[in-house]
């Protein structure tokens, strides 16, 4: 907020990028999965399944291997009050 942040719960060594970004702002697909009652064409299920799912998942690879403290270049041994 304006006058300060959040107070974190855990160290930021122990907070994965993608979970924060999860909760703050829900799932990170760049295509939603399509609706059971819309009926998708094989050329959608092809390029769903070449380009949108690879892209998904590549996505999810970066943003769940890093920490906040990774971002920040925080050590595992610092020892900080951390407000984000």
């Amino acid at each position: 907020g304006v006058s300060g942040g959040y107070t974190l719960a855990k160290n930021p060594n122990q907070i994965i990028v993608g979970d924060v970004l999860r909760v703050l702002e829900g799932d990170m697909l760049v295509l939603d999965p399509p609706l059971d009652a819309v009926l998708q064409t094989k050329f959608h299920n092809c390029i769903r399944a070449a380009v949108f799912d690879k892209i998904n998942e590549k996505i999810s690879e970066v943003i769940d291997k890093k920490t906040l403290a990774s971002l920040v270049g925080i050590n595992e041994t610092d020892e900080y009050m951390y407000f984000i």
